[in-house]
């Protein structure tokens, strides 16, 4: 493969000769004269367009010599500069479709246990509240309010059918209610009803994040420790004792609930000592983004790249 280079030095000074030319004229014909300054702003515009589109078509009408150099690429394919460690894999999105009864439960679960996958993203996602948020009521002095009923049967499968293979499992939806917002917000009956606007409110009602990150360490608890101890002191038996390998903080968090990179910093740094000090859990965590669109969101990225190790999934590449 060879790139042509061609000379232009020779245009490029008669063009800025012209330039020089046009300033000259328009000096000549309006001079400094206040009355005549909207039309010379116009006129130099038309001017500049001018020597612009000149300068942009010079190489169509560049001399025919032949070309001063050329560059040359080879490609050695039997060197190798470095291996990719790449690992293809897919992610399971919680829906009504994957719960058991479906027509397409079985055929799901059994493909995905044929593709023998590492790295499994599994995300209970905030459209169906009752399929992915596990405490959908606050606490009250008398009790909890805490079910696995509808949670566990989907979760159960997922490991099964991964079962030998590395997960990332990744609770995403925090409890509508830990939230401020200026009514409450409420969700279907229906575990299989959609509701898209479950996901209210920027700002914690507890701002020190406790109530949030001890919610995510009680589920990494249920689901690799037999269970926890609630807010009233409770205990809750699962029989649980997975191993799973990795657990992402959160979808999208740029996204959902609009946070800021300081924001998710603290909910990760609250969260990673909740469920490293509660459940003592062996999973490596990871941040979570979505894409690199704002300056906001590069230190996002920021903040993930400098986490050893590094991010494993991420729901869209960076735009580049």
């Amino acid at each position: 493969m060879a790139y042509e280079r061609n000379a232009n030095t020779e245009k490029i000074a008669a063009l800025s000769n012209r330039v020089d030319e046009a300033r000259d004229l328009i000096r000549g014909v309006f001079g400094d004269q206040r009355r005549f300054a909207c039309r010379r702003a116009i006129f130099c515009c038309v001017v500049v367009a001018a020597v612009m589109a000149v300068a942009m078509s010079a190489p169509a009408f560049a001399d025919d010599r032949a070309p001063s150099s050329e560059v040359e690429v080879k490609v050695n394919w039997n060197q190798i500069e470095s291996v990719s460690k790449t690992t293809p894999t897919l992610q399971v999105v919680v829906n009504p479709l994957l719960r058991r009864g479906s027509p397409i439960h079985d055929q799901a679960f059994e493909a995905l246990r044929n593709l023998q996958a590492d790295y499994v993203r599994y995300v209970p996602w905030y459209p169906y509240p009752k399929l992915g948020v596990a405490e959908l009521k606050p606490p009250t002095n008398e009790r909890t309010f805490w079910d696995f009923s509808l949670i566990d049967p989907l979760t159960e499968d997922f490991l099964d059918a991964t079962a030998g293979h590395s997960v990332v499992l990744n609770f995403s939806t925090i409890p509508q209610w830990m939230f401020k917002t200026d009514k409450p917000v409420n969700y279907p009956s229906d575990p299989d009803e959609a509701a898209w606007n479950y996901e209210q409110g920027s700002e914690f009602r507890d701002p020190s994040m406790k109530e949030v990150s001890d919610y995510l360490g009680r589920l990494v608890s249920w689901y690799t420790l037999g269970g926890f101890t609630d807010e009233l002191g409770q205990r809750h038996e699962s029989g649980h004792h997975y191993k799973v390998a990795y657990w992402e903080i959160l979808n999208e968090p740029e996204y959902e609930h609009a946070m800021t990179p300081q924001m998710y910093t603290r909910l990760y740094d609250a969260a990673v000592t909740a469920i490293r000090f509660g459940s003592r859990a062996a999973a490596r965590l990871f941040v979570s983004r979505a894409r690199m669109t704002s300056p906001a969101r590069c230190k996002l990225a920021a903040i993930q790249n400098s986490i050893s190790p590094p991010i494993l999934w991420s729901s869209a590449p960076p735009v580049r």
